[in-house]
């Protein structure tokens, strides 16, 4: 994932436009809307080589994920943060596809590619959506709706959930916004019970975020690989800060709990 040029345009509206993006010229424009950020847990104690393989394969798995939810990856922001990305989402995005398909595609995705990989290390990703405000700065997106996202995908708390859930290669997390708008009207067969409270701590706020699945028992998104490779089980310490990650050795493969991974109803 490259490093984009963002030209600045000085209109009335504050708008940007990020030269090298796959807009192709469109315009960042300031209002509401849904944004996304992904991180990768353990990212900066890899290998270079390492670190360059897993970023090709984070992008793959990403587009992947977006084509099988109806999304169109090629119309967002997307800002590279090295472990992860940022990503700024058109007004008129897919709430259901966003919300409920998204997650479980991305965690299809990463199951499948993880057990492409081979032997190395195994890619497991925070995931956090919200949906505020953003307006165009010279350097990227800004304003109440990134930074949340932001918080909530780098927080302890949700490092926790991974660093908690084995078995698993995605944890997501939804901010209070998006969670009492979408998932208490239950849409999209999206259920407040499939989903608990994180309390994350900001520079003098506290915010709320909802977390799906069950730490306690790793239920959540699972792998939708049949069996764990010998190689990608981790001996994986709290990710405390985000210069912690998961040391790899060989293993026994692990039994699967049986799987149930649709977190909704087939997206239409």
């Amino acid at each position: 994932m490259g490093v984009r040029n963002v030209a600045t345009s000085r209109s009335s509206n504050s708008q940007i436009t990020d030269s090298r993006s796959d807009l192709d010229g469109e315009r960042l424009e300031f209002g509401y809307h849904f944004v996304t950020a992904v991180d990768v847990e353990g990212f900066s104690r890899l290998s270079v080589l390492d670190q360059v393989g897993v970023q090709d394969v984070l992008r793959r798995a990403l587009d992947d994920a977006a084509v099988r939810a109806a999304l169109d990856r090629a119309s967002w922001y997307r800002q590279a943060r090295g472990d992860g990305e940022l990503a700024v989402l058109p007004r008129d995005t897919d709430v259901l596809g966003l919300v409920a398909a998204y997650p479980r595609e991305f965690a299809r995705s990463l199951a499948t590619v993880n057990a492409e990989r081979g032997p190395g290390p195994r890619i497991r990703v925070r995931l956090a959506i919200h949906h505020g405000t953003v307006i165009g700065g010279p350097f990227g997106p800004v304003g109440p709706a990134p930074i949340l996202v932001s918080r909530l995908v780098d927080s302890d708390g949700l490092r926790r959930e991974l660093s908690e859930r084995q078995a698993m290669d995605l944890v997501f997390a939804l901010s209070a916004t998006v969670y009492t708008e979408v998932v208490e009207s239950r849409l999209g067969a999206l259920s407040p019970e499939d989903f608990h409270a994180l309390v994350v701590q900001g520079k003098g706020t506290d915010h709320l975020a909802y977390v799906h699945g069950d730490r306690r028992s790793g239920e959540g998104l699972r792998s939708l690989v049949p069996e764990m490779p010998a190689w990608a089980k981790p001996e994986c310490p709290p990710d405390d800060d985000e210069f912690s990650a998961p040391m790899l050795h060989p293993s026994p493969a692990l039994p699967m709990p049986p799987r149930d991974l649709s977190i909704v109803g087939e997206h239409s």
